[in-house]
């Protein structure tokens, strides 16, 4: 558990909102503290995109990795837009299977440092935590850049050197009115290579839908890119299809 008697100057504090308001999901968030600058209390309103204790889980991991603040959880308040109806933190309540089988995203954290800024990806997949990150110039696309590539930076550590993914492309594209991330990736094992494309809608934050494109190309093959030859579950590369001319794996166009 983090201290309670953290203290922040006028600066600090600002610093510290900027980055909670920052976040992915995050309305607003306000720091009181005391006359001599203590924490008292951090206060989240959330848009509901998480539940309310991912969000808290979020904020105290973003304090920590760009900040180095250790905040006791018991200070941060989150309060959810949504209806309780609508919180996701009923269905989080529900019992899961004991193995999720798609990599989720749990959080995008950015460290700021003069021009260049790093990305800390947080996934979790099976019950555990895997975090990666990059560093980018600090420019808007330089932000989903290392989002994206943070994103890949965790998922070959779940793969320990396995597979390889190199970041072929991103852009976003204006259509029915939304604005939609797309990726596209070439994942390489001993016997494969592999062309995939994701896309996520940019709802409020642009660098999430670029860390969540990337699992959108790769979640429908990722259990095969763990079971690829060379590994211990070992067999036989999957039969290939043609698709627009170009030999492809049957599980990355299923």
């Amino acid at each position: 558990m983090g201290s309670d008697l953290i203290s922040l100057s006028s600066d600090r504090r600002r610093a510290v909102e900027a980055l909670l308001n920052r976040l992915a999901g995050v309305q607003s968030a306000r720091v009181e503290t005391t006359e001599a600058g203590q924490v008292e209390r951090i206060h989240v309103v959330s848009t509901g995109k998480f539940s309310t204790s991912q969000q808290a889980r979020n904020v105290e991991s973003a304090l920590l990795a760009a900040l180095n603040l250790d905040v006791d959880p018991g200070l941060i308040t989150v309060v959810s837009l949504k209806s309780d109806g609508d919180d996701p933190s009923e269905a989080s309540s529900a019992p899961q299977p004991a193995f999720d089988r798609r990599v989720r995203l749990n959080s995008i954290l950015y460290q700021q440092e003069g021009f260049k800024v790093t990305a800390h990806a947080e996934l979790g997949w099976e019950g555990q935590t895997v975090r990666g990150s990059h560093t980018d110039t600090d420019t808007a696309k330089g932000r989903m850049m290392a989002a994206a590539r943070a994103t890949i930076d965790a998922l070959e550590r779940i793969v320990e050197g396995r597979a390889g993914f190199f970041l072929e492309g991103l852009e976003t594209h204006q259509t029915f009115e939304r604005t939609i991330a797309v990726v596209a990736l070439r994942v390489l094992s001993e016997t494969r290579k592999t062309d995939l494309a994701g896309c996520a809608i940019v709802d409020e934050d642009a660098n999430y839908a670029a860390a969540q494109a990337v699992l959108g190309a790769v979640n429908r093959s990722f259990l095969h890119l763990l079971m690829a030859p060379g590994s211990a579950t070992g067999g036989s590369p999957p039969a290939t299809t043609s698709t627009n001319g170009e030999a492809r794996e049957k599980y990355a166009t299923s």
